[in-house]
């Protein structure tokens, strides 16, 4: 900024006339003390006024109007103490240089100065103003400096605030990280750390599994489980996990990797409880401690018992958030309109007591320790102050717009440091597995591709872009709930144009246009499709829209609508044909497999009655599209509906009935083999007949054996084997020797 012309000139002005004194006592400068008192004064003011020049040229920024007015008031008063002076001194050489001549006037000047400025008392009084003037300018500034002292001192105290709040570095490469808890809005730094490996070790005593998180060291890869924790990503994608601790406490932790060694560590949060109990804070102990999980099912210390205790936790918890991670930016936002409750007071002083405790344990998972850090340094850096009073610790906080103002390097830093753990954990994730809702922006993983090839989601919010997800190769998800969830779900095959698998679950069939209608990309092979309970809503559509002659070679559609469109799209061309087989929700499944490998199937809802015909009439109406079918394999009671068909294809050779017991009996109906006969007249190519015992409760009796051998020796196809059978039901029976056609396979051995 320039200099301001009327201060500066004024300056100059004032120095010009001292100068002009100075030149004039030097003369004069053995007439008295006095005068050379006077002269000391005169020059300390000019050398002033010199440096009062300086710093205002030196400034970047214009004086502010008080200090400018002040400067110059001081400055016309100096001006007029140096004329009054400097007028007497030239009125009087004028007077004796006319009288007397020059020289005369310079010896009478060098002894008599003294009365010629008048006396003891007017210099005394010409000192007095003059000095008055110069501490008036040298303090006219002092508010304003006071001022930014003050500003200077708060942003200090702030800015000492963050590094106290701020994760303390535990060596080289490890960088500050804060933990947020979306309960209370306060971020917390992490009470402990340690490596990879000891941490997998904890927690599978935690969880009762040898390999929670896999790490496989020569692709540099983690994968991760619902069963383990549930991960989450921040705005700065950094990977966050939370530990389901079969309590109501849970732990997030952060992954990233030390660039002084090249390993991965573990930085561990505080945790949070939902009912902030002593157990949930025990747990969290115990973990550290190495201890197994609770007892809390019943009385058994078995693996399933907690599993399941796990698994209702996570239920409950699956559709509210559970933790997020910010970057300043968002820390700021948060924590200035945030007020942390009582609760969480309570909890975090909890806590506190447990950080003091763990200090003075040795165990390596305890802050440092591996890295032979201070025990204490937890401590030190997190006064008992800031959990008693959450408001001080807000205010301690990186709560303050100014901070990002005053110290750009330090924020800049912090988000340098998020932005470098997110793109970690994107470099090296291959496996992620979410068993509640993960919302996928643009900039997911650090918006690259990285290794990321499983991801198995409830439910996911796709982006209109995502370079991370281009490497998905197995994708596992619910469809849309609705239409705000089902965004950009047309197109999730250019979002990820590498699937090999893909399952999409609970289909609705309102939503089902919101679903993709163009091809799947070639490299989707395996495609299971689920639709909810809808009597109308057939998944064939899908299906006819996204084949190829590439892909899609094994399928499974299933459905509660019975009515299939185009069914000769799904199994023509089939080898082997599998009918009947009931799956969890009794859905019928047609199943048909070709030479080349390819298996395709859909499954639908039983009709209440003429449930056999309706599958026999379906089977009918594309018998053409199956001109190289070889085996059928079904249950009996299709039997009697399918025996007209077998003459539709005359390259069948094989015939597989299973047999079953009734549901309402329990008893096995062998009348359903009754026209075991006439398969001959129906089927000239059919050269090998197999039976499938199929046991639920009690296995099949002697007299079940001796029933179904009484059909199968009217019956003149060539080869006949039975499975399902023990030794001990066919141990009293006369059974047909090894060259007979009809051969037993029993169940613990073949007979």
């Amino acid at each position: 900024m320039p200099v301001l012309f009327n201060s500066f000139g004024d300056i100059v002005t004032a120095l010009e006339l001292a100068w002009r004194l100075r030149a004039a006592l030097s003369g004069a400068c053995a007439a008295s003390f006095d005068i050379r008192a006077l002269l000391s004064d005169v020059e300390s003011f000019t050398q002033m006024l010199q440096h009062i020049r300086a710093a205002i040229e030196a400034r970047s920024c214009p004086l502010e109007s008080a200090v400018e007015n002040g400067i110059r008031n001081a400055l016309a008063a100096c001006q007029d103490v140096l004329r009054i002076v400097l007028g007497k001194i030239s009125a009087f050489e004028t007077r004796m240089t006319r009288k007397v001549g020059v020289f005369a006037w310079q010896q009478y000047w060098a002894v008599a100065a003294w009365s010629i400025l008048g006396g003891r008392n007017e210099v005394d009084s010409l000192r007095t103003r003059l000095s008055e003037q110069l501490s008036v300018i040298q303090t006219t500034d002092q508010d304003a400096i006071q001022n930014t002292v003050k500003r200077h001192e708060i942003t200090l105290e702030r800015l000492y605030g963050v590094v106290q709040d701020m994760q303390m570095r535990f060596d080289v490469g490890v960088p500050p990280f804060m933990f947020c808890d979306p309960i209370t809005g306060v971020y917390r730094p992490p009470f402990a750390r340690t490596s990879f490996h000891r941490f997998n070790d904890l927690l599978a005593i935690l969880i009762d599994s040898p390999f929670p998180i896999r790490y496989a060291a020569h692709q540099d890869r983690i994968s991760l489980d619902s069963r383990t924790a549930t991960v989450h990503y921040s705005s700065d994608n950094v990977m966050i996990v939370t530990l389901m601790s079969y309590t109501t406490t849970f732990m997030p932790c952060c992954f990233f990797k030390e660039r002084s060694f090249g390993q991965y560590q573990v930085l561990l949060g505080s945790g949070y409880g939902l009912n902030m109990e002593e157990s949930g804070l025990e747990i969290l102990k115990r973990l550290v401690e190495r201890k197994h999980a609770p007892r809390t099912l019943c009385n058994c210390d078995n693996g399933p018992c907690r599993r399941r205790y796990h698994q209702e936790i996570g239920d409950e918890i699956y559709w509210r958030p559970i933790l997020h991670g910010y970057g300043l930016a968002n820390q700021i936002a948060l924590l200035a309109a945030n007020q942390a409750p009582a609760v969480a007071e309570t909890h975090y002083s909890r806590c506190k007591l447990i950080w003091n405790e763990l200090s003075n344990d040795p165990d390596p998972c305890k802050m440092g320790a591996e890295e032979h850090s201070s025990a204490d340094a937890a401590s030190r850096r997190m006064p008992a102050s800031q959990y008693s009073d959450h408001r001080t610790h807000l205010e301690g906080s990186p709560a303050d717009e100014e901070i990002r103002r005053s110290a750009p390097t330090i924020a800049s830093q912090i988000g340098g440091t998020y932005k470098e753990i997110g793109n970690a954990a994107a470099r090296i994730l291959c496996d992620l597995v979410v068993g509640g809702t993960l919302a996928v922006t643009s900039d997911f993983l650090g918006g690259q591709a990285g290794c990321l090839a499983d991801l198995f989601i409830r439910h996911l919010f796709l982006p209109a872009t995502c370079p991370a997800l281009s490497t998905v190769t197995a994708l596992d998800i619910h469809g849309p709930v609705s239409e705000d969830a089902s965004a950009n779900y047309d197109q999730l095959f250019a979002l990820c144009p590498n699937l090999r698998y893909l399952r999409l679950s609970l289909l609705n069939a309102d939503l089902a246009h919101t679903l993709p209608t163009c091809q799947a990309p070639h490299s989707l092979q395996e495609l299971f499709l689920e639709g909810i309970e809808d009597d109308g809503y057939d998944l064939m559509q899908h299906y006819t829209s996204w084949k190829t002659r590439e892909n899609l070679r094994s399928v499974t559609l299933a459905q509660d609508c019975s009515d299939i469109a185009d069914l000769a799209a799904l199994i023509c061309g089939a080898a082997a044909l599998f009918i009947g087989e009931e799956d969890a929700a009794d859905r019928t499944l047609i199943l048909a497999s070709g030479a080349s490998g390819w298996s395709r199937g859909i499954g639908f809802q039983d009709l209440d009655d003429g449930h056999a015909e309706h599958v026999a009439n379906m089977i009918t109406e594309v018998r053409e599209s199956l001109p190289d079918l070889e085996t059928i394999n079904m249950r009996a009671l299709y039997l009697d509906d399918f025996l007209p068909l077998l003459a539709s294809w005359p390259k069948l050779k094989h015939l597989v009935l299973a047999v079953s017991p009734d549901e309402d009996d329990g008893c096995y109906h062998w009348d359903l083999l009754n026209n075991l006969p006439h398969l001959r007249q129906h089927s000239q190519s059919l050269v090998s007949l197999g039976v499938s015992v199929i046991m639920y409760s009690d296995p099949p009796t002697e007299d079940d054996a001796r029933a179904l051998l009484a059909h199968l020796t009217s019956c003149d196809v060539t080869e006949i084997v039975v499975s399902g059978f023990s030794k001990t039901s066919l141990a009293k029976l006369d059974l047909p020797t090894n060259g007979s056609r009809i051969r037993f396979r029993c169940v613990d051995d073949e007979v």
